[in-house]
């Protein structure tokens, strides 16, 4: 009998000054929701996008469906991102602005990746949400209105943190890294 042998599995290479984040970027890759790259690269302190981001959370809520369709006037049906942003869309957890458009293409902000998975939590009706009020943040007054709630339930139930000095940095892009390790 000839053993086989042990297929090596697959590792990106370049998340080792991640620690913080690696088991959540290697946890995310086991489940198929991150894909694997020809350079095994994961690019971790790159900015991740709006649908990179919507592509990750639609995966990892089992919300993908191909069939839906979008509203968004400017999420063309022939984007890669199409499906997913329609299944967010359908899901009530991303909604655009008030000219209809979800900017896609756009790095995803702090205050908005927050703002997206508190409505996620909520449409699954997650009952993990944490009664009571959290320390503001020093920057607190550049939290957007429409974000505050969820940036702060999120802090609560340990899902995001500050950034050093009783920070949140509400308008700062998303890395990779950090959505992973959100999303996880």
């Amino acid at each position: 009998v000839i053993e086989k042998p042990e297929q090596e599995t697959y590792k990106f290479i370049d998340i080792n000054e991640f620690s913080w984040a690696g088991e959540s970027i290697d946890g995310l890759l086991k489940k198929g929701i991150l894909s694997e790259s020809e350079d095994h690269k994961f690019n971790p302190s790159d900015n991740i996008s709006r649908a990179e981001f919507i592509k990750m959370l639609v995966m990892s809520l089992n919300l993908y469906d191909k069939s839906l369709q979008s509203a968004f006037v400017d999420v063309e049906k022939s984007s890669w991102y199409y499906s997913y942003v329609a299944s967010a869309e359908k899901a009530g957890i991303v909604l655009g602005d008030e000219s209809k458009c979800f900017h896609a293409e756009n790095n995803i902000t702090r205050q908005d990746m927050c703002a997206i998975i508190h409505r996620a939590l909520e449409q699954k009706k997650y009952n993990g949400f944490s009664e009571g009020k959290s320390e503001a943040f020093a920057d607190d007054a550049e939290i957007s209105d429409y974000a505050k709630d969820a940036v702060y339930a999120l802090k609560l139930m340990g899902i995001t943190e500050g950034v050093g000095e009783n920070k949140f940095a509400p308008k700062n892009n998303v890395t990779r890294a950090m959505a992973a390790k959100v999303i996880y």
